[in-house]
C-alpha cells in the first residue's frame, strides 16, 4: 500500500537513511508556494522495507518528516 510522507517547510530534503551496512537516499521533492496555497515536499513510496526506515528514522520520530493522512 503506498503511503506518502510530508517535509513541511522544506523545499527539498535528502534524506540518507542506513540499513545495516548500507545507506539509502531518499529525494522529498515537491514545495512551492503561491498565492494557491502552500505545498511541502514530499516522497510517496509502496515499497514496505523503505517504509520502514523512513518511519524508524530520527526525522520521523521527531515530527520532522510525517505520513500524509
Amino acid at each position: 500500500m503506498p503511503k506518502t510522507y510530508i517535509a513541511p517547510g522544506l523545499l527539498d530534503l535528502r534524506l540518507v537513511l542506513r540499513a545495516g551496512t548500507a545507506w539509502i537516499t531518499v529525494d522529498f521533492k515537491g514545495n512551492r508556494s503561491s498565492g494557491y496555497g502552500e505545498y511541502s515536499a514530499k516522497f510517496t513510496t509502496d515499497d514496505s522495507s523503505l517504509q520502514y526506515l523512513i518511519e524508524k528514522s530520527p526525522e520521523f520520530q521527531t515530527g520532522r518528516i510525517y505520513l500524509q493522512v
